[in-house]
């Protein structure tokens, strides 16, 4: 478009189990919400500006070096009800829902570790990015690991 500088700005607000906050600019380790190891968490991004295409990875470094979550793209909001992404692409707004998890085990990572975020978008108007940090310093932090949660009940027979 020319003459004409077109902004596309993203917003996350993350959605877990253990703690229910928007990751705001500028957080620091220390206020990052806390997920369990391996757990899965929903991430949701609102766009400005008309995105045909998003991506997004959620690096983080354990013990073995740097790693990279597992995602899914669900379907559905997470309402469960509304279409993901909820408007149509290209529309000069929409709202995105992806979920990520790491390993579960805490000698791959360990409680402490910082998940970060790497998304980016791309439309006619133009490309944008939104990375955690330098943001805020990650998405979550892992606190223990979804295995502490489970328990094994051996039965037998006579």
């Amino acid at each position: 478009m020319p003459g004409k500088t077109v902004v596309i700005f993203m917003r996350v607000v993350l959605l877990n189990s253990q703690d229910k906050q928007p990751t705001t600019p500028g957080m620091l380790v220390n206020q990052l919400p806390k997920a369990k190891a391996g757990a899965s968490v929903t991430v949701l991004i609102d766009s400005i500006g008309p995105l045909s295409t998003i991506s997004w990875t959620f690096p983080y470094t354990g013990l073995q070096g740097s790693l990279v979550s597992s995602t899914n793209t669900p379907a559905r909001l997470p309402d469960g009800v509304l279409n993901n992404p909820l408007y149509a692409l290209g529309s000069a707004t929409n709202r995105w829902s992806v979920e990520f998890w790491t390993s579960p085990n805490l000698a791959v990572c360990p409680s402490g570790t910082v998940v970060q975020m790497r998304v980016s978008g791309s439309g006619v108007a133009g490309a944008t990015q939104l990375n955690a940090p330098p943001y805020a310093e990650g998405v979550v932090v892992t606190q223990g690991s979804v295995y502490e949660d489970w328990f094994v009940v051996l039965q037998g027979r006579d």
